[in-house]
């Protein structure tokens, strides 16, 4: 069952991750971000901005090589231009995310643990990749001081973030790439046109989504469980989007704009 992210323990971490980081400054450090991983897409996450957080969680994203048993990568240090270019998601949701929150460079940390994994990440503002290398290659060693320190001064969130109650449910990457899901990342149209007062309507991303896989023949129970959410809310999702597209019935909404979509 998914969380409300509204009262998540995760978002109300912000404050403390970013006195953190304010502590002990890194040339540039724009974001500073911790996510925990486990299995089957169960992933908590820390935060200096609780706006990536939210992010992630309403685009469905699933964590950056995830499996059944959590993040597969080795432990080490990553670039997120190589992320980028091992992951296929990543080559999708990276771009769109740094034009979000303005992180032009970023370095990640990857450790395990007994039963999870731990990504520290590390957002930068640098445009230039050559002069950013450069940096990582001269300050790696206070770079890994920095995440010793946030983990002894946040030991007792990251320990309190680890409980099942605090951790959300995310895709898993393999669930992410069906050809069907993709869709909401490329196919989704921006904008529909109603088809009555001709004005541009924007829906959620997560209408785009519920709309783009019922113009493709699924049910709504079929379209909850590819989302991974609930029948209920996905009829949510469908109502609000018969009652902004002025359509009495699902069967109506199909005939009037499945045309407008791929």
């Amino acid at each position: 069952m998914i969380k409300s992210i509204e009262h998540h323990f995760t978002i109300k971490t912000s404050n403390l991750v970013r006195n953190t980081c304010n502590a002990f400054l890194l040339c540039g450090l724009q974001e500073f971000h911790h996510d925990i991983t486990f299995k089957k897409g169960e992933i908590s996450m820390l935060s200096s901005n609780p706006a990536v957080f939210k992010y992630w969680y309403n685009h469905r994203l699933p964590a950056i090589k995830t499996d059944e048993n959590g993040r597969n990568l080795k432990a080490g240090i990553y670039l997120g231009s190589f992320i980028k270019k091992i992951d296929e998601i990543s080559k999708k949701t990276l771009p769109l995310f740094q034009s979000q929150f303005c992180a032009n460079q970023s370095l990640h940390i990857l450790e395990h643990d007994k039963d999870c994994q731990h990504l520290y990440s590390l957002s930068f503002n640098q445009h230039d990749t050559h002069v950013f290398i450069q940096w990582v290659i001269n300050n790696i060693n206070d770079v890994h001081n920095f995440i010793e320190y946030y983990k002894s001064s946040c030991k007792k969130l990251i320990f309190e973030s680890k409980k099942l109650k605090n951790r959300i449910q995310l895709p898993l990457a393999n669930y992410h790439q069906n050809e069907l899901l993709i869709a909401n990342l490329v196919e989704s149209p921006p904008e529909i046109m109603h088809a009555e007062t001709q004005k541009s309507i924007y829906l959620s991303h997560q209408q785009n989504i519920c709309l783009s896989l019922l113009f493709k023949g699924l049910t709504a129970k079929q379209i909850a469980d590819k989302m991974a959410l609930s029948f209920r809310t996905v009829q949510h999702y469908l109502e609000r989007i018969r009652k902004t597209l002025g359509c009495k019935t699902t069967k109506e909404l199909i005939l009037k704009y499945s045309g407008q979509f791929n």
